[in-house]
């Protein structure tokens, strides 16, 4: 009798895959630490991994061209392959919404993961904590990171016991707060956590390359259940909807938020632009019936809220507003009309004149039939001259 394999033993035996792979490349990844990477991974070794007393102070652009070495060694060991320059430009616009100027000068992009701040271009050098949680691309060897501390990627006592040397003395830190010295935290202080941190940092890196940029299934099921908000970044924040399987994935989650349900119908560009995600009706229309109605039912239950929350923003115009709620608006009389479920129900919302004007003004979008279905919600779909 033939068993059923599960999404959970696909991860499963991925994983353990995985751990054999690290272990055999264990000496690959000594061979390749050269006299450029050894300075810099003892100068973090002796500044300890306190982030409250300075640890990552100090950390640089060399510490991340460290990183990258170390990190495209490990991709490239666990099959992660690079694409055309071309094509790898184009996916990174078509995602994050960044252009790639090869010609520059900067060998880094700066990605910032905090929507307030998604628009902020400037290339800093900032590793990975609580208050910069920053992506970076690398040009070159074509992937993205988080900006790690070698240790958190690297076993350096494993590799290179010899440098557990630079850990017996204790950091001394003054606390002018405190008025006293205090200890500082190093790496060897929670080897068992360090441990654990570095695998999940390595299988990170490894399946949110090989899924944006090899279309690998098996590392966007990882994802799903060991990375769920860098996915949800993906569409929420950078308005990445062009994937079906990663669409249908953060619509399930956050249908039921009102906030974040937002957040997936439409997405402000850096441009100014605001753009309306027709991708999402697209997907839905292909549900079966009863899914249909129950996003139906989320989205009246949260058509007003949406309203007030797109009319509020300060930061587009009136006719961007008007244009995101008419398609909204428009999209959801269309599915409601396939089942005949609670139709008329989403333009009631704005019968204002305001937006007809604007509707008018704008040809109404150019949809052959945006303006019958916007008539015929304001009276109930009930010909009064008849």
């Amino acid at each position: 009798m033939k068993k059923k394999i599960t999404i959970s033993t696909i991860i499963t035996i991925f994983f353990l895959s995985f751990s054999c792979k690290e272990k055999e490349n264990s000496n690959k990844i000594n061979s390749m630490i050269d006299l450029n990477i050894r300075p810099i991974l003892i100068e973090q070794i002796k500044s300890g991994n306190d982030q409250s007393y300075g640890g990552f102070d100090d950390y640089g652009e060399k510490d991340l061209n460290a990183l990258v070495l170390i990190e495209a060694k490990i991709l490239n060991n666990n099959g992660y392959k690079k694409i055309d320059t071309e094509l790898f430009n184009q996916k990174v616009e078509e995602i994050f919404d960044r252009n790639i100027v090869q010609n520059s000068k900067n060998k880094y992009i700066k990605i910032e993961t905090y929507s307030d701040n998604k628009c902020n271009k400037k290339l800093i050098y900032a590793p990975y904590t609580a208050d910069a949680q920053y992506l970076y691309i690398t040009k070159k060897q074509q992937f993205i990171t988080d900006f790690h501390a070698l240790p958190q990627v690297l076993d350096y006592l494993k590799l290179y016991p010899e440098l557990s040397e630079y850990e017996k003395k204790d950091i001394e830190i003054y606390d002018a707060v405190a008025n006293t010295k205090v200890r500082a935290s190093q790496w060897k202080d929670n080897l068992k956590e360090l441990t654990q941190e570095r695998e999940k940092n390595i299988l990170t890196i490894v399946n949110r390359n090989k899924y944006l940029f090899n279309d690998d299934k098996a590392s966007f099921a990882w994802l799903k259940f060991n990375d769920d908000k860098f996915l949800n970044d993906l569409v929420k924040i950078f308005g990445y909807v062009k994937d079906e399987k990663l669409l249908s994935f953060a619509l399930s989650k956050n249908i039921n938020d009102k906030q974040e349900f937002c957040k997936i119908l439409w997405n402000h560009k850096c441009d100014g632009k605001a753009i309306f995600h027709q991708e999402v009706f697209n997907l839905v229309k292909t549900y079966d019936e009863k899914k249909r109605h129950d996003f139906l039912d989320n989205l009246s239950l949260k058509i007003i809220n949406l309203k007030k929350i797109i009319t509020e923003n300060p930061e587009i115009t009136f006719s961007q507003k008007a244009e995101l709620l008419g398609k909204i608006a428009y999209n959801a009389e269309k599915l409601a009309q396939l089942d005949n479920y609670q139709t008329y129900q989403f333009f009631k919302t704005l019968n204002e004149d305001v937006f007809q004007r604007e509707f008018e003004k704008q040809n109404y979008y150019n949809i052959q039939d945006f303006k019958e279905v916007y008539d015929e919600a304001k009276t109930g779909g009930i010909n009064f001259a008849e």
